[in-house]
This record gives structure tokens, sequence and C-alpha cells, in this order.
């Protein structure tokens, strides 16, 4: 039996990393939302001002986090922090002490099903998560979730964080001295960093990620009830639009079909699924809401932020100037946040925000949210000049092209049936039927929308013609532009979330409008569905599939590597060579508890030439020398000089002299090697000079160089 037991230890650090979240990412926005009363707070009731809360918390602690940190230290921040949770003990707890109703859950049986019911669904999202994201032990084998193929660059850059400050020391590139990471949106980061550094040895960066994904999902589903609720403010039942669009979120495209039968193929044909347990990347995606949340939670965090900014501004359309003054500096902050947290998203939202503000100066009575849409963007430029600073002081990769580019949205049946000359003017025909295929129930939904929009606008205008600006501008831009920077078109993936937002509105309003008197749930949704005429079985039809898309989402991602030591995926694949994954990964996790607690000055180093090294992201906390996952902002060429020269340490047998030399002229002091690398065959003879610091069966750990040891 393992003495060990990483999932439980996971589990604990994780609870108590989501019990410090609400210091910093619901009572900041509490208070603010108090002191300016952004969206009539002071009036709401308390479930409604904690999801306010959490949306403003959400806009705001990242830019103001930044620039405290950035200029003083986390100290500073950590302090802000505790004022802001000795102030709302003040306003929020002790008034409620007074009238002996202290407790969120205190009236839990006199509140409304509807507000029952959400919050019934926030808590068995929390639940799910939890489930999803943890390291599964399973004895002496241990086993991560496929999105630790993103989560290694993210828990690196949250321990840099906390060790390293803002901004960080690049925690995979030491060329002889530290190395700042500019080139990189790095917001998300902030608040995971200072929930570990509030937690202290009880929390460790995986777990601070862990819990930052879950809070970054509870975000979302409060921007989705808050928008819901703001735009259709005179319905009479209020909570209705709100639970219908968070359920909404567990609705994807079509992709179940193609990835099953082509995984199913390609396992009878070539002997492996493919895919990886990576399910979007059949054809260039429009991402599953779980797929997005999960891998890259930042890309959500942003579009939360722009929609939040969107929404200010939607929120005093018939206010004050007072009222628009306020609007305006929030929007600003959300601004600033959301280009810290995704360039890609940001940049996109700013085209809709300029065409959506010129769009304002044809009306007399909406001209003035103009000029206060412009101060608010100027301000948020002006909040985001430091992060902009870091970013050109990088240099970053030293490419020369320029990082958009004119193309047509590529279809795979295109690519792989046409000759290449034709596939422009074949993925220009075939767009309907790609974007079909990627959004599924939701192009259905905006189509049937669109027929019907008188039905909807007349009470939401300014919503509906914002909605319309968003999603035509995402679409464009989207379809016709890519990034040109990295081999993946981040780009043409992520600001689509966007686009995805207004669908999933307007896609309420249908199932609203479809329900009547009927409850407000997923069952409801599909009965109600098929009492339409022509379309009906063809919605449930999509509506099915969507929910079964998210579900082998869910289950690629906690049972992947499961499969791969079952032979179920099959050989090759991206994890392991054999069916010892479990295995090797559980004592690479131990390998790397005792890497860690070597000390501050330690340069560790794995084999550079595998891709994405999973286990020194996930586990490990030490400075490498050179690591793919945080290249960002490193010269290509040298790049490739350091991985060539450090790899050949563990790609030959060689002796402690010519391995000293070459962890010499690249600082290195730590080798980290596995059974994988040439070189542990070599090891015993190695060990006769020199031992370990620490060996298992899997994993060993050495010094070597300067700071080497008989």
């Amino acid at each position: 039996m393992p003495i060990v037991n990483f999932t439980v230890q996971d589990l604990l650090g994780s609870l108590l990393a989501f019990l410090l979240f609400p210091f910093i990412m619901l009572i900041p926005g509490y208070v603010i939302g108090w002191a300016l009363d952004l969206f009539d707070f002071r009036s709401r009731i308390r479930l409604i001002k904690y999801l306010i809360g959490l949306v403003l918390s959400n806009a705001f602690v990242p830019i103001l986090a930044f620039l405290i940190y950035r200029f003083t230290s986390s100290y500073f921040v950590l302090a802000s922090l505790f004022i802001c949770a000795g102030i709302f003990v003040f306003i929020d707890i002790f008034p409620r002490i007074r009238k002996g109703s202290i407790g969120l859950f205190s009236r839990f049986n006199r509140i409304s099903n509807y507000e029952r019911m959400a919050l019934m669904l926030g808590a068995a999202w929390v639940i799910f998560s939890m489930g999803l994201l943890l390291d599964l032990q399973i004895g002496n084998k241990l086993y991560f979730p496929t999105i630790s193929y993103d989560t290694t660059t993210r828990i690196a850059i949250i321990n840099a964080i906390t060790r390293t400050g803002i901004p960080p020391i690049n925690p995979g590139y030491f060329p002889g001295h530290p190395q700042q990471l500019t080139f990189l949106y790095y917001y998300w980061y902030i608040p995971e960093s200072l929930v570990e550094q509030m937690g202290g040895n009880l929390i460790n960066s995986r777990q601070a990620m862990l819990v930052g994904v879950i809070w970054t999902g509870l975000c979302l589903m409060a921007t989705v009830a808050l928008y819901l609720r703001l735009r259709n403010r005179r319905m009479q039942n209020a909570w209705s639009k709100p639970l219908i669009g968070i359920q909404l979120l567990l609705v994807s495209g079509v992709d179940f079909i193609p990835v099953v039968v082509l995984a199913l193929a390609a396992r009878k044909i070539i002997g492996q699924m493919m895919f990886n347990g990576q399910i979007e990347s059949w054809n260039m995606p429009v991402v599953s809401w779980l797929n997005a949340v999960t891998w890259v939670p930042n890309h959500i965090a942003a579009v939360t932020q722009c929609i939040t900014a969107m929404l200010a501004i939607l929120s005093v359309y018939e206010g004050t100037n007072k009222q628009r003054v306020v609007a305006g500096v929030l929007a600003a902050a959300a601004f600033a946040s959301a280009l810290g947290t995704s360039v890609w998203v940001t940049l996109v939202f700013v085209v809709v925000w300029v065409i959506w503000a010129f769009s304002l100066v044809r009306s007399k009575s909406s001209r003035p949210l103009f000029w206060f849409m412009g101060i608010s963007g100027l301000m948020g430029f002006v909040l985001s000049i430091p992060f902009i600073l870091g970013l050109l002081k990088s240099g970053g990769t030293g490419a020369s092209n320029f990082p958009i580019a004119f193309y047509i949205r590529p279809f795979i049946l295109t690519t792989l049936l046409f000759p290449e000359k034709l596939q422009p003017i074949i993925n220009l025909l075939l767009l309907p039927l790609n974007y079909f295929l990627e959004l599924g129930f939701f192009f259905l939904m905006g189509v049937y929308w669109t027929q019907h929009r008188k039905a909807y606008e007349d009470q939401n205008r300014p919503f509906i013609t914002a909605e319309i600006i968003l999603l035509a501008t995402v679409a464009f831009m989207l379809t016709f532009m890519y990034s040109t920077l990295i081999e993946t078109n981040i780009f043409g993936i992520r600001p689509w979330l966007l686009g995805q937002f207004v669908l999933l509105v307007w896609a309420t309003d249908v199932i609203h409008g479809w329900l009547g008197n009927n409850p407000p749930i997923l069952s409801a949704f599909f009965k109600a569905s098929g009492n339409k005429p022509r379309i009906g079985r063809t919605v449930q039809l999509l509506l099915l599939i969507g929910l079964l898309t998210t579900g082998l989402e869910a289950f690629s991602t906690r049972m992947w590597p499961l499969l791969v030591d079952w032979n179920v995926a099959g050989f090759p694949n991206d994890l392991s060579p054999d069916r010892n994954l479990g295995s090797r990964t559980y004592d690479a996790r131990l390998a790397y508890e005792v890497a860690n607690k070597l000390p501050a000055t330690v340069v560790a180093q794995y084999n550079p030439n595998v891709i994405l090294d999973r286990p020194s992201g996930l586990y490990g906390t030490v400075q490498f020398a050179i690591s793919d996952r945080t290249a960002y902002g490193v010269p290509h060429d040298i790049y490739q000089v350091m991985k060539t020269g450090i790899s050949d340490i563990f790609e030959r047998e060689d002796t402690w002299t010519s391995i000293d030399q070459s962890c010499n002229k690249y600082f290195i002091n730590t080798l980290v090697i596995n059974d994988l690398d040439p070189l542990w065959k070599y090891l015993p003879v190695l060990e006769l000079e020199r031992k370990p610091v620490y060996q298992n069966d899997y994993y060993s750990i050495l010094q070597c160089g300067a700071m080497a040891k008989p």
C-alpha cells in the first residue's frame, strides 16, 4: 500500500483553498459593489449581492492586484484584501448578527425554489469539478486529468509568482541569471498565487490552480445569471432565464459523433484512438464551455470580464451621468483585467467596443454613452500601460511576421478531400456546415432566434443591438483572420467564446418562450422542444448530442490516462509508451516532492527532448534551465541551442566528467532522470561514484556540476 495518498492531500488542500478564495474573488467585489452601488447593489437580496460581488471581483481584482503587486509586494495586496474583509464584516456580517440571521443558508427553506436551484447548481459544479480535476490515486498508481496538457504551464507560473513576485521569474528558462516572464498574459494566475501564499504550506500551486478553475466556472455561471437578470429585468419571474442559461452551459456541438467514429475506426485500423483525450482536436474548434473552463480558464475569465464591461454600459443606458461615470470605471477596470488575462479575447472585444460605440452616435439619446465608452476604454489602456510595457520589453520570440493574417476558416473535410488550390473556395462554401458541426444546438437556436427576432426585441433593444454587433464581429474576424505567432491558432479559437455567450443568451430566449409555465429544468427543455412543429425533433437530437459531447469531454478528461494503462486507448499516444503511466506518475510526484525541498539555489533539469514533460510542470516547483512549457519570450535560436545541448546529457551513456561539464555550461546543478531516458540504463555505473539524492523505480535525482558531492 502507498505511504502517501496524493488524492487525499489534494482534496484537503483544495478544500482549504476553496474556503480562502472568497477573500480574493468575492469579498472585494462585494465591498466595491456596496461602495459604488453598481447594478443597484444595495437594493438587492443577499444572494444577488454575492453574485454581483463575484462578477465585480473578477473585473477589479486582477488589475488592482497586478498594479499593487507590481509596484510594491504581495504583502500590500494581502493587506488590501484583509482590509476589504474587515469592511465586509462591518457591512454584511454585523448587521446580520444583530438581526439573528447569520449565514447564507440560515433561511435556505424560506428562499424560492429557483434560488434554491441556483445554489444547488453551484454546489453541483464544485463537487463535479473536484472529482474531475484532482489527481486520482489507485494503489501505487497516480492519474492526472488530460487537462495536464495545459495545466503544466499554469501551475508552474502560479508557483513562480508565489516565489518571485510580479512579473514572475521564468521557471523554465535560466540563461545563467533569473529572467523575467513578461511575454505572457498572466493576470489569471495572480489570485491563485495569493491563495497559495495565504495557505502557506497547507496549499500548493496545483491545488490553488484547481480551485481557480472551480471559481472561474462559478464566475461564468454568475455572469450568465447577472446578464440575463439585468437584460430581462421586467420579467415577473426573475430567476427563470438565468437558470436556463446556466444549464445550457452543459450543451456543446456535435463533436461526439465524429470523435467517437474516428476514434473507434483508428483504434481498429492503426492500433490507437488518436486525439489523446482531446476531443476538440478533430477540426478547427469552437470549444465546449466545459472544455474552455477546465483547459483555458484564463480565456473564460477574460470573456466574463469583457461581458461585464458591456453589461456596465447597458445597465446605465437610461441612467444618470453619475451612474454612467461609475459604470465607466467598472468598464475600464474590466478592460484592463481582460487584457492581462487574455490578449486575444480582449483584442476582438476592443473592435466590438469601437463598432458599438460608433453605433450609438446615430441616436441623440444614447450619444453621451459614446463619450463614456471612449473614456472608459482610454482609462483601461492607461491602467494597462505597465503590463503593455512588459510585453514590449520582452521582445517576443523574435518572429518578424505580423501577428494577424487573413484566411478562410478551414474545415477538416476540405483538407482531406480537396487539392490545396481549391481549399479556400470549398472552405467558404462549407462554412455553414463547419459551424453547424461545431455549434450544433446553438447554431440552430441562433437561426431560429434571428427568424423570430421581433418577439424578443421590444423590451431589450439596447442589449440586442450590442449582442448582434458582438456576434457579427466575432464571426467575421474569426472566420477570416488567424494568429501567426504560434502553430495553434489561438486567435481563431478563444475569442469565439464571446460569440458563444451571445448564442447562449439567444437560446435562453427561445427555450424560455417554449417552456411557458413549465419549470426551467433540462428535462422540460427536451419535452418542450419536441412539441415544436418542423424543428422539434431536430432540436431534441441536437440537444441530446450536445449533452453527450460535454459528457464525452468529461469522460476523456478524467479517464484517458487510465485508458492508456488499460490498453484501451492504444499505442502510440502522447502520455506513455507502455502501460505503466500510473506507476511512473506516482513515482514522479514522489521524486519532485524531494526536489522541491532542495535549496532555493537549485537549477534542475529533466530531458528537454520530451515534449511537454507533465510531471515537471504538475509537481515541480524548482527552477529549470530550459522547458518548452514556459518558453514565452525566449528567442527560438537560443531555445534550440539550449535544448540540444542539455538533452545530450540524457540521451547517451556518459561519465560524470562530461556530464558535469555540460551541467556547468548550462548552470544546472540537479538532474531529474526517469526510466525512459537512455541515461537511466547507465545509472548503476554513475552511482558507483556519486549516490543519488533520491531514487525509486522510475525516477532518480542526482546532483551535478559545481553542486555535486561524491
